[in-house]
């Protein structure tokens, strides 16, 4: 008889056991459901905004757009196209006519970048300097060498200009995240575009010496950290 309620003891532990590793089990299990739906809660709301954004941009901006000066990209990048009326030829401060256009351009893109659904996700403000193929030899022998040189001076000239249009719009707080976020970077003819718009590389195309000339401004967002922080919850 002692030898059977001993194992009957057991067997009631046993079974207690079992029932609180069942509940903990159930409680982590809805806890990890709950964290992968707020994840996916995050990022649909984060691709509504940028596709909001997105209209917004391109209705705020059409004339632009229609004039072929700037484009939109779905990424929110911006990209100034007619190189004439960005530089002078071999030069790389900013013509009074394309910082006119920053001027109109840059405080309301800010505006769109700081909204609080968005600017959480971004990680970088790249401003980008791209040349054509031409050689400019005052800098280099190397013609890839000078034409780095020239898009890295053009891409800090209009962060330059950039850093001052929003001191004059913006507050301290937003001035200090658009600084951190900015950053410039020359590709010399790397990113050359051929006659539709497109990565002359990649599409193997001749490229479009007037098009690859140009100024764009890309938006470096989290979507990767976002995507790998669901799939490991």
């Amino acid at each position: 008889m002692a030898k059977t309620n001993v194992w009957m003891s057991v067997s009631d532990l046993m079974t207690g056991l079992m029932v609180i590793f069942l509940f903990v089990s159930i409680a982590y299990m809805v806890r990890a459901q709950k964290l992968i739906q707020q994840r996916k809660q995050e990022l649909t709301e984060y691709v509504d905004t940028k596709n909001k954004l997105y209209d917004e941009l391109h209705e705020t901006f059409k004339q632009q757009i229609g004039n072929d000066v700037l484009a939109i990209n779905n990424d929110l990048s911006m990209r100034f196209a007619k190189a004439e009326s960005l530089f002078d030829n071999g030069q790389w401060n900013v013509s009074a006519r394309f910082e006119n256009t920053l001027e109109d351009v840059i405080p309301v893109y800010m505006n769109v970048l700081l909204h609080d659904s968005l600017r959480t996700h971004i990680k970088e403000i790249r401003v980008e300097g791209h040349t054509d193929t031409k050689p400019f030899g005052r800098t280099d022998s190397d013609p890839y060498l000078s034409n780095l040189d020239l898009s890295q001076k053009r891409a800090r000239e209009v962060v330059k200009c950039m850093r001052r249009i929003c001191a004059e719009n913006f507050e301290a707080r937003d001035q200090k995240q658009i600084e951190e976020w900015l950053t410039a970077v020359g590709y010399s003819y790397t990113h050359a575009l051929d006659a539709d718009g497109n990565y002359a590389a990649e599409s193997r195309k001749p490229i479009d010496m007037d098009r690859s000339k140009r100024v764009e401004i890309r938006i470096i967002t989290d979507d990767y950290r976002v995507l790998k922080e669901i799939v490991k919850e």
